[in-house]
């Protein structure tokens, strides 16, 4: 269960709360958040994604778009 201050850390910074914005219109992978919307690394998106899903704002899923390859992670609230 998420406590009220993980939720509060995770609504607290700026480029978290353009993250869920981006991810609420579809889901979306952290490759398409760091080059597409943010001009950010993707590690940083990854921290950011990483906070908001251990409070419970964010799931992932994986999807294959081919057959050969690793899946892609896409996340959505």
């Amino acid at each position: 269960m998420m406590s009220k201050l993980e939720v509060i850390r995770a609504l607290s910074s700026d480029v978290r709360l353009e993250i869920l914005r981006l991810v609420y219109q579809q889901p979306r992978d952290i490759e398409d958040l760091a080059k597409n919307h943010l001009k950010l690394q993707p590690i940083t998106i990854r921290h950011h994604i990483q906070i908001m899903h251990e409070a419970g704002l964010l799931e992932s899923y994986e999807e294959r778009k081919r057959s050969a390859g690793r899946p892609k992670t896409y996340y959505r609230i």
